[in-house]
């Protein structure tokens, strides 16, 4: 049984290599968030999520100050329909 270390060695090479593909995937999405940060942040456009049970912005990111000429952090916690004009909330 000379070659009793092959498996061995083998499960070794599979860890190694799978721990390297973890580590650079990792970093693939590290990166990949961080463009679509800087996307985000330059484009002409604001993105939001809202509680839809009581209307309110949980999260409002993008070019909201131009855009709306309020800042993002202001419109946390208020209601959807404040931006919104008296005839389209009906």
């Amino acid at each position: 049984m000379e070659d009793w270390y092959l498996p061995l060695a083998a499960f070794v090479a599979v860890l190694a290599a799978t721990t390297s593909f973890r580590r650079i995937a990792t970093s693939c999405e590290r990166a990949a968030i961080d463009r679509l940060d800087q996307w985000v942040s330059a484009a002409s456009a604001l993105f939001w999520e809202v509680d839809t049970a009581k209307g309110t912005f949980l999260s409002v990111t993008g070019d909201v100050d131009n855009l709306i000429g309020q800042s993002a952090p202001s419109l946390i916690g208020s209601s959807v329909f404040d931006l919104m004009h008296q005839r389209d909330t009906k």
